[in-house]
């Protein structure tokens, strides 16, 4: 991402995010990623809390063989009890932390590339 504020989403209710995780087929060392729903503060801090009420898991990124996109549905009501649910004229902050994107690094919560490249995304809801 661009910058080390990310990226800012305008979605309206009823659009569609799609999450996609990187797939490690080149020569290169594979990726291994968390996604976490956080809040503003903890999104300019680049930290996951555990236990914390407003850090949640979205999508771990951990076989990188393997193609794994997560959708988000933005709406006020999930019919998935681990769906995510938006309402309007809100901010939603996710970040990538791990400790540095290797397998060994995939409990990081603090840091990682939130840190080192700026991944973090703002769901601004119309």
């Amino acid at each position: 991402f661009p910058g080390s504020h990310g990226v800012i989403l305008y979605p309206q209710m009823g659009d569609r995010i799609d999450l996609i995780c990187p797939v490690g087929l080149g020569p290169g060392p594979a990726e291994f990623h968390r996604l976490y729903l956080v809040s503003r503060d903890s999104s300019v801090r680049c930290e996951a809390p555990p236990g914390a009420r407003n850090s949640r898991l979205v999508l771990a990124c951990d076989r990188p063989a393997r193609a794994l996109k997560y959708t988000l549905k933005v709406q006020r009501v999930s019919p998935n009890y681990r769906g995510l649910e938006f309402a309007p004229k809100r901010e939603y902050h996710i970040i990538l932390a791990t400790s540095d994107g290797t397998w060994e690094g995939l409990s990081g919560r603090v840091g990682g590339a939130c840190v080192t490249h700026g991944m973090r995304l703002v769901l601004r809801v119309g």
